[in-house]
């Protein structure tokens, strides 16, 4: 997965305060799904869940709150800096058109398939 949010310049992947600021913080994810030819969208899916843990090269743990996937834990890059502060207010899901109120970052990924040979 890549991520659709730049950090700010300079700003490395990984943050010891923030994984650890990070954890127990809910948060919405929005995951882009494309083809092999880093264009055409194949999928997107939002959720929003907790999340349980942050570790340094491993990755950090989310616990989907409602959805299709409520009860599950994704575990996403080991990114800190990709997670940004979530601005109050009501967000809507588009791809489950769920409501979140008042989350406390919000993180996007990309995923492109790999070339089948």
């Amino acid at each position: 997965m890549t991520s659709d949010t730049k950090p700010p310049l300079g700003a490395p992947a990984w943050d010891e305060e923030r994984a650890r600021w990070l954890v127990s913080r809910t948060v919405i994810v929005g995951v882009t799904h494309l083809a092999a030819d880093g264009k055409t969208v194949v999928n997107r899916e939002h959720f929003h869940g907790m999340i349980m843990s942050a570790i340094e090269g491993q990755g950090i743990e989310v616990v989907c709150l409602s959805g299709p996937n409520e009860g599950q834990t994704v575990t996403l890059p080991p990114v800190t800096s990709a997670y940004m502060d979530a601005k109050p207010g009501v967000y809507t899901l588009k791809s489950t058109g769920l409501t979140v109120e008042n989350p406390d970052v919000t993180v996007s990924w990309t995923v492109t398939q790999q070339l089948k040979h």
